[in-house]
């Protein structure tokens, strides 16, 4: 630590295990992202979608899937009326899982609560034995929103979002089966998300 930050009076570290567990949510969401652009690019059915896919946030990515699976399948032509629903399961799962996302990797973190109803944990009370943390993140036009969470709970999102790109990857590559260096999701086999990697989703959601 510098001098300058040697000066700050207010608590700017925290312990190593959870800054280990919030990298492993960014790296998992940044996987999810990856896999969701692919998956829209399939699903726009050109090379040359990449040029919109490429850099855009996870929210964009989810709506863009969404939608795509809409208007290029309407009827079930393409794809299975339980692909369908499997693929917008996922899809809304990894939509809460970002909520969460943000405010773990964007929000600031305390050792005390500050809100008057700060929101509980996403698995698990607060009477339980694990160190509890509460992390806020300001959003605008809204109310101060903070959240009770354990190293636990953060090394469970990161878990949480590695299912759901699992998961989605094992959906496709069920009704469409390819060579694994066949776009799409070429990469994803040295990367651990196999065809034997976990498909089991939780079916409890994040607060």
């Amino acid at each position: 630590m510098d001098e300058l930050a040697q000066d700050i009076t207010w608590h700017t570290s925290l312990p190593e295990p959870l800054y280990r567990v919030i990298g492993r949510v960014a790296h998992s969401s940044a996987l999810l992202d990856a896999m969701l652009g692919e998956f829209a690019e399939t699903l726009a059915g050109g090379v040359e979608a990449w040029v919109f896919v490429s850099g855009q946030n996870t929210e964009w990515l989810i709506q863009t899937c969404r939608t795509l699976l809409k208007i290029t399948d309407p009827y079930n032509d393409s794809f299975t009326v339980d692909f369908h629903a499997d693929i917008l399961r996922n899809l809304d799962r990894a939509n809460s899982l970002r909520v969460l996302r943000n405010r773990v990797v964007h929000g600031t973190w305390s050792n005390v609560p500050f809100a008057e109803e700060p929101i509980s944990r996403p698995w698990g009370s607060t009477a339980d034995s694990d160190r509890v943390y509460w992390v806020s993140r300001d959003r605008q036009r809204r109310s101060f929103e903070e959240q009770a969470m354990t190293v636990a709970d953060v090394d469970r999102l990161a878990d949480e979002f590695d299912r759901v790109t699992a998961s989605t990857i094992r959906i496709y590559r069920a009704f469409s089966p390819h060579e694994p260096d066949w776009p799409p999701f070429r990469r994803w086999r040295d990367l651990g998300f196999g065809d034997d990697a976990s498909a089991d989703l939780d079916d409890a959601d994040p607060h």
